[in-house]
């Protein structure tokens, strides 16, 4: 059992982990098989926008101060009730050892 989980808002300083979380992320789903290598540059200047962005939502789960996982989404109105926010989902990881433990 590891410590209490903890999740808030990503921070321009948890970007160099969340380039790795969605690294892992490609390598453990079917997205391992699209030939492209990771480009931990280009998705630190996606994140550093999305962060500030009212239209996106990243979010880091840590225990103990260290991330062990994250999620990311785009903020959108449904199209007939437009007063109704969702978050469409583009990223949800949480490291082996923390899965299956309320994250």
């Amino acid at each position: 059992m590891t410590g209490l989980c903890h999740i808030r808002p990503a921070l321009r300083h948890d970007i160099p982990a969340m380039c790795w979380m969605l690294d892992q992320l490609r390598q453990e789903t079917v997205w391992k098989n699209i030939p492209v290598d990771s480009d931990y540059t280009y998705a630190a200047e996606q994140f550093e926008w999305m962060i500030l962005d009212p239209d996106h939502f990243v979010a880091v789960a840590e225990v103990e101060g260290e991330p062990v996982g994250m999620i990311g989404g785009m903020i959108r109105r449904y199209p007939f009730l437009c007063t109704v926010p969702y978050v469409n989902e583009w990223a949800l990881w949480v490291a082996p050892a923390h899965r299956r433990q309320g994250v």
